[in-house]
């Protein structure tokens, strides 16, 4: 689940469950950021709130195949880019 921010950061609460069955819990502060060619780039910071316990940064980048045709992104123009 996450919230947008006025800064169009995402407030997120997650749960997962590791292929042991074991239950973890974590947040997440995600800011996106659009690429010049409208691809879409995540910077994360993330926490376990319950199991293994750890945090760190992510970057995730939206990759796309040679043929696969560009659509234009819908976004909210408040937002920085």
């Amino acid at each position: 689940m996450a919230r947008a921010a006025p800064d169009c950061s995402l407030d997120m609460r997650y749960q997962h469950m590791s292929n042991d069955g074991v239950l973890k819990t974590g947040e997440c502060r995600s800011l996106p950021e659009v690429l010049a060619d409208g691809r879409l780039r995540v910077h994360e910071s993330w926490q376990w709130t319950l199991g293994t316990g750890g945090s760190g940064t992510s970057v995730i980048e939206e990759i796309r195949e040679a043929d696969e045709p560009k659509h234009p992104r819908r976004h909210d123009p408040s937002c920085k880019e």
